[in-house]
């Protein structure tokens, strides 16, 4: 596996590389510093992991509209090459990410036990068919969606809504059995409510008791809290 770490800080690049090759001593680790070498670099080679700081940019407040951040270069890295795994690890975090469709988040100061955890998540999604599929039935006919194009799934009593960015598809079954079964193929959903299961990769802000999926402001119920927050320490791995 090729694996590309880009952050303006060497120290914290070395780190992160010494974290992976603990993990698994035959992974390919590149070091760049730079968004443009970065870009130049997946041109060439191809990776099929980049490891990107938000920042970039030393001291450089995350919203200044005149620097590249590591945001905008993943923009690009997207635009190169449409499956490529990215993750940002920073200290900072910023709810325009989310739009790049990161795979996961490093929190800095990172850890071994971090790291490794995310390599586990990319392992498994790598063994898994990719992207993951989830499958159902309404009226007769059979529909199959990218579980990363889904939003969140909406309980109405036995009635299912299935909310992408696109469109809203609906079938007929229990919440409960759909988290049972998504909850066997990723870990990027969780539950929030007796009628919601949200996308984590969708996630723009989380406040106390709020989501924010796609600018839609979802609410956190009591029953669900432990569940929610439980979720969001093991896909983040904070």
């Amino acid at each position: 596996m090729k694996i590309a770490i880009c952050d303006d800080y060497e120290i914290a690049c070395l780190s992160l590389k010494k974290y992976l090759l603990e993990y698994d001593n035959s992974l390919d680790v590149y070091i760049y510093q730079t968004g443009e070498d970065i870009i130049k670099a997946e041109i060439a080679e191809s990776f099929d992991v980049v490891i990107m700081d938000i920042q970039l940019v030393p001291n450089c407040p995350p919203d200044d509209e005149n620097v590249l951040t590591g945001i905008d270069i993943a923009y690009q890295l997207k635009q190169i090459d449409r499956n490529i795994i990215l993750i940002y690890f920073s200290g900072l975090y910023n709810k325009k990410m989310i739009k790049t469709e990161p795979f996961d988040f490093l929190q800095k100061p990172i850890s071994q036990t971090s790291v490794n955890a995310v390599m586990e998540r990319i392992t498994k999604w790598k063994n898994h068919q990719s992207p993951a599929k989830f499958t159902f039935s309404f009226r007769g006919i059979k529909y199959v969606l990218d579980l990363p194009d889904i939003l969140y799934f909406y309980s109405v009593h036995r009635l299912i809504i299935i909310h992408t960015k696109e469109e809203d598809f609906k079938f007929y079954d229990k919440l409960d059995h759909v988290q049972r079964t998504v909850d066997g193929i990723t870990g990027t959903f969780v539950r929030i409510s007796k009628s919601y299961y949200v996308n984590m990769l969708w996630m723009e802000e989380s406040s106390k008791g709020k989501v924010v999926i796609a600018g839609e402001e979802l609410t956190v119920s009591n029953r669900y809290k432990k569940q929610y927050e439980e979720g969001l320490e093991r896909h983040y791995s904070i």
